[in-house]
């Protein structure tokens, strides 16, 4: 998955930026690689184009990244933050682009806030933030780099 978003990124005779990274557009061939699909959302730029312009906010809820919300450049790093909710969700085992719900309202993504809790954790040299980042369902079997 990586290797094809560097290729439409950096490679390509255009500037693509996907918008929609997330699970439901990597699909695997026969020998199970990552290939990238629906490009509905992406936007297709020359290579000498500094700042490109969007007209509108594309992508999926949760897994957007702040630029869109925050006003700022769009570029491929937009993509980037989306592969990686979607590698911390396969770490974790669990939908963390899902939103927090509190008294009937949508408060925050789970990603939010389990980066929180992790950064804590961290801070705090907690021993066993990284279990607590992994998939329950492996029970601590792992490598660890």
């Amino acid at each position: 998955m990586a290797k094809g978003l560097a290729y439409v990124h950096h490679e390509y005779l255009e500037w693509v930026i996907h918008c929609n990274v997330k699970p439901e557009n990597i699909l695997l061939d026969g020998e199970f690689e990552s290939k990238i699909s629906n490009f509905g959302l992406a936007k297709l730029f020359q290579r000498d184009r500094k700042n490109p312009e969007f007209s509108c906010i594309r992508g999926t809820k949760g897994y957007m990244a702040p630029e869109w919300a925050l006003n700022l450049p769009i570029t491929e790093k937009v993509d980037v933050y989306n592969y990686g909710v979607v590698i911390l969700e396969l770490v974790k085992g669990i939908r963390l682009s899902n939103w927090v719900l509190e008294d009937g309202e949508e408060q925050e993504t789970e990603l939010t806030k389990f980066l929180r809790d992790v950064k804590r954790k961290i801070q705090s040299e907690e021993v066993a933030w990284i279990e607590d980042a992994i998939d329950t369902r492996l029970n601590g079997e792992f490598n660890r780099i």
